[in-house]
């Protein structure tokens, strides 16, 4: 009995490491992606950033993945941060503008 193989055309993986090698030798790797939100707000692509965030936050709200409730007695409230990042395609030119939400995990206890 012969084994049966997939037809599916292969991608060399090593397209994406040599294009992850330039990016960090010519130091592009989100050298011009705010850092907090004042920076997203105050900077030239302030409305892109901001239809950024109204995006997550509406697919958050469709996809139901946080409520609000009542903070039980005794118990810290766990931070949250804005993370920023423009997606570029294989031409290095900006293909959209990316921002989520993300918890700052590392303070629970």
């Amino acid at each position: 009995m012969e084994l049966r193989r997939s037809k599916r055309a292969k991608r060399s993986a090593l397209l994406d490491f040599y294009v992850y090698l330039q990016e960090s030798e010519h130091g592009m790797l989100g050298k011009d992606d705010p850092e907090n939100f004042k920076q997203a707000i105050m900077g030239e692509d302030n409305e892109r950033w901001l239809a950024a965030i109204k995006s997550e936050l509406e697919s958050m709200r469709k996809n139901g993945v946080w409520e609000l409730k009542v903070l039980p007695q005794g118990c810290k409230p766990i931070g949250c941060k804005w993370v920023y990042k423009t997606k570029r395609d294989s031409k290095w030119a900006i293909d959209k503008y990316k921002a989520r939400l993300v918890a700052k995990g590392y303070t629970q206890q």
